[in-house]
């Protein structure tokens, strides 16, 4: 039995001067404290007093596992070097994004010399041999690690597991917590307030469980209903009434200074929002949005952040709010588990969605909980305010929400990922792949029936044979792709299908962003029909995993829609993306499941990576050329009848068939440029080329990683030119 500790809303903390009271309630009995001095703990400590959630777990925590459960913003990273500071061996950090990820570590490193930072973004991180005292990673390379059975697990004494919640919606949460318990290893599990969490504090089997209700600012709770401020009696469509209902809004209650973030239900409506600012004369920060910009003179007071959002802007919009040089941010679900950006006010739309005969809200009441973390600036304002705006439901009903269970939205139900539970647990334990999935918290959920339907469809398709994983099975879980996508990549690959609909179930986005930006603009249509002729007549289930978008962008279409100054959200960052693909093919072909040569397999990740088809795809060698320009290169190429380069061509070849003038009009007449701006394009283009004209066609992290992919360590060790020489070798 754990011991509940409960840090009492009525403590008090101030920095300046540093001054408090701190009270809990400690099994039942009612204890005080004044706030720990940082420097009885660490000097290191950036502030000179530990605040009440902090003197709590200071006082209590000894050994073993913990749970925390506090709002958002109440201190929680401290409580990680807490947890850490006085044990033995090598120690890790695991959270849900890159960008959370990427913060804390900056935080870690005024505790530790040596910090490892891995998101499984740069190939050469499996390479490398971990060196630091800490390793702060995401939850999929930690898991990619468990999988493979990387040797410095064995030297893990503790293990921190931030927003632990996320466990309700990533599985690989449960994968994670499921490994550590039954390897004995110390964990810390931290998250915003959580429902029946005493529950996953006996199942972590926690020595103390904090649950805090102190926050440190004071946080004022609104219900309101949109009805009251959407148009009456008109006959636009609904997400248009509920965008201006959201604007109306809005500007009833945002007072002067204050920073204030939107949270919408769904990205449509977000963008409606942000278009209808725009009609409305209020200045917005985005620049790739799916309707005409209007011109603006007012400075920008408004931006939309979601994962559709080009990566570059996006970094702008954070940036602009955080420094205060925009007042108003409309943002999905997805900020509230992301990068730090507080605000004063936050305005959550909330919505009611039928499951079956359930109703329930979207967004859910963790998710609400986590979004009104960010409300409040502490140091800055006393208060912070939530408005919980309801649509379509009572305010009542908003006020009492039913606290939900702990059982992961990412259904452990759904064959996909029951599939590669399986693989995992016959990994693990073989025959007694039973007792690892008896580990795992949602494992009283999971129906029996599918459990031994996928069992069957795993032994029948040859991912398991005697209890042991075949090729295939070592694939999926080293991976990380499901057998079923495994199925359907292998079978879009028998049916001679465009190569960028087979890889597409070996790429984990959703890609499902795309049409939603150009559906409004004239020859959509005709573009979106060119490329379900390509997949009609034999995929049944490319509509499905959005494989129609993804071959619009890989051949290039994008290029036709001025609208979009940069490809949006998943597209925009695909870099990665290409370089894994790239591994799973050399593996895949290796192993014989797909007969793919070289040369098309470093075709594929160009073109992943660029958004161009890939006969052109060594277009994308060019350094920092992009996926317009590329393109715009391709569509000079294509309609001069000039033969598209190969990976063994240098730049010259390009530089010496562009026409300067031809390509202006490819400009003019596909992204809409004026004379001026069109000339000027393409003389950065023409320029960009002159400066690498002796470089070969390859993208220089494509080449580093197929030399890894195929060589093994030593191209590690290897010069550009000697890669060089060896790709040229292996992709006549």
């Amino acid at each position: 039995m754990a011991k509940t500790v409960r840090v009492l809303p009525e403590s008090r903390f101030f920095i300046k001067p540093p001054y408090g009271k701190v009270i809990l309630e400690v099994n039942n009995q009612k204890v005080e404290f004044e706030p720990v001095p940082s420097y009885v703990v660490d000097p290191k400590i950036p502030y000179p007093a530990l605040n009440p959630l902090q003197t709590a777990f200071y006082h209590y925590y000894t050994s073993g596992s913990a749970l925390v459960s506090a709002p958002t913003s109440a201190g929680k990273s401290l409580l990680a070097y807490l947890f850490m500071m006085n044990k033995e061996g090598l120690k890790v950090y695991c959270a849900p994004t890159k960008a959370l990820v990427n913060e804390k570590a900056v935080e870690f490193r005024r505790y530790y010399t040596e910090v490892e930072l891995r998101t499984g973004d740069k190939i050469l991180e499996a390479y490398k041999p971990i060196k630091g005292q800490l390793i702060v990673c995401t939850y999929e390379y930690l898991v990619s690690s468990m999988r493979n059975r990387a040797g410095w697990l064995g030297d893990v004494s503790c293990l921190v597991v931030d927003e632990i919640h996320q466990m309700r919606k990533k599985w690989v949460v449960e994968e994670i917590l499921a490994y550590a318990l039954q390897m004995g290893i110390d964990l810390l599990g931290m998250s915003g307030t959580l429902p029946e969490a005493y529950k996953l504090a006996e199942y972590i089997s926690a020595r103390l469980f904090v649950e805090c209700f102190w926050r440190p600012t004071e946080l004022e709770i609104q219900v309101d209903t949109l009805s009251k401020y959407t148009p009456k009696g008109t006959s636009m469509d609904n997400t248009e009434r509920i965008a201006r209902g959201l604007l109306e809004a809005l500007y009833h209650y945002k007072r002067p200074g204050e920073k204030v973030i939107v949270f919408v239900p769904s990205k449509r409506i977000g963008w409606e929002l942000l278009r209808v600012a725009n009609e409305e004369k209020i200045g917005i920060l985005n620049e790739t949005v799916p309707f005409e910009k209007q011109n603006q003179t007012k400075e920008a007071e408004m931006a939309f952040h979601n994962a559709d959002v080009p990566k570059e802007e996006r970094e702008e919009i954070e940036h602009a709010f955080r420094d205060g040089l925009l007042d108003v941010l409309i943002a999905t679900q997805t900020l509230a588990y992301g990068v730090n950006l507080p605000a004063d006010r936050v305005i959550i739309l909330i919505r009611p969605r039928r499951e079956g005969s359930r109703i329930h809200l979207s967004p859910d009441p963790l998710d609400i909980l986590q979004m009104e973390g960010r409300a409040g600036r502490f140091g800055i304002r006393e208060k912070g305010y939530s408005v919980r705006l309801a649509y379509g439901i009572s305010e009542q009903k908003v006020q009492h929400f039913n606290s939900q269970t702990l059982v992961s939205d990412e259904k452990l139900g759904d064959l996909d990922s029951i599939g590669l539970l399986l693989l995992l647990a016959i990994h693990y334990q073989g025959a007694r792949f039973i007792s690892f999935l008896e580990k795992f918290y949602s494992y009283r959920w999971l129906k029996r029936g599918h459990i031994e339907d996928e069992l069957n469809f795993l032994l029948r398709s040859g991912y398991v044979e005697g209890w042991k994983l075949t090729p295939k099975g070592i694939f999926c879980i080293s991976a990380s792709v499901t057998p079923r996508r495994l199925e359907r990549c292998i079978e879009r690959y028998r049916l001679y299908l465009p190569i960028a609909a087979v890889v597409r179930p070996l790429i984990p986005k959703k890609f499902d962003s795309l049409f939603s930006f150009l559906e409004k603009f004239e020859g959509f249509q005709d573009d979106r029909w060119y490329v379900q002729g390509k997949l009609l007549a034999t995929c049944d289930n490319c509509f499905q995993d959005n494989t129609d978008q993804f071959l619009f962008f890989v051949e290039g279409l994008t290029f036709k829609y001025p609208n979009l100054k940069n490809p949006p959200g998943e597209f925009s960052s695909l870099g990665t993306d290409a370089l894994h693909l790239l591994r799973h093919l050399i593996d895949l072909r290796a192993k014989g499941l797909m007969n793919i040569s070289h040369r098309d397999v470093v075709a594929v990740c160009h073109s992943v990576k660029y958004g161009i088809s890939p006969e052109y795809a060594a277009i994308g060698g060019v350094k920092g050329i992009g996926h317009f320009r590329a393109n715009a290169i391709k569509r000079f190429l294509h309609e001069e009848g000039i033969r598209p380069p190969g990976f063994l061509d240098k730049v010259e070849y390009l530089l010496e068939r562009l026409d300067k003038n031809r390509l202006v009009e490819v400009y003019a007449e596909y992204r809409k440029l004026k004379d001026g701006d069109a000339r000027r394009e393409v003389e950065n283009i023409l320029r960009q080329l002159y400066l690498q004209k002796d470089s070969y066609l390859m993208d220089d992290h494509i080449l580093l990683a197929y030399g890894l992919f195929t060589l093994g360590e030593k191209a590690v060790k290897m010069k550009k030119s000697e890669l060089l020489e060896y790709a040229k070798e292996m992709l006549k």
